[in-house]
């Protein structure tokens, strides 16, 4: 599937995955998480770690079942600008690493708010942390629509309790 000693761009890595499995995501993270693929900082560039075949230790079925099974966390993101005290805060419907992705469309000149990608570039990804400030407390037997509709009224809560000081990016 990978091969030594060249370096895959994750639409690579898509193309190569998305046969096996729809969800490509999944199984890139378990690829890198399990040790099998690497992955530079800026996740750009994927890479095969080992010359064994890891996977052929592990039943793929079973690893997509295990992930299917696994509760995913839904919580409240903060990006603080360290500089200026400015927040963005988000829903966030998986909290598994769920700043790669935003740091990744932050360097690519993207986000949901002019003025904080403007901070980004200005100041830099070091002048910003990023935390989890709230985890949903799910009710057992929720849609995921209902749990989405808990999260948008547990930011607007968390909001509300940050006091007229707080700085948010619109």
């Amino acid at each position: 599937m990978f091969e030594p000693n060249k370096e895959y761009t994750e639409a690579e890595v898509k193309i190569i995955i998305k046969p096996i499995y729809e969800d490509d995501a999944i199984i890139r993270r378990y690829l890198v998480d399990y040790g099998y693929l690497g992955r530079n900082d800026d996740g750009s560039k994927y890479y095969k770690k080992c010359e064994e075949v890891i996977m052929d230790k592990m039943n793929k079925k079973e690893i997509i079942n295990n992930y299917k099974q696994q509760e995913i966390e839904m919580g409240i993101i903060q990006i603080y600008n360290t500089v200026n005290g400015y927040s963005f805060v988000d829903i966030c419907t998986n909290l598994y690493k769920p700043f790669e992705s935003i740091k990744f469309q932050l360097n690519l000149g993207r986000a949901k708010s002019k003025k904080l990608k403007e901070d980004w570039a200005a100041y830099g990804e070091s002048a910003f942390d990023f935390k989890v400030v709230e985890k949903l407390e799910s009710n057992e037997g929720s849609t995921d629509k209902q749990k989405v509709e808990d999260l948008k009224e547990l930011l607007n809560l968390w909001i509300e309790n940050q006091g007229d000081d707080f700085k948010l990016y619109k």
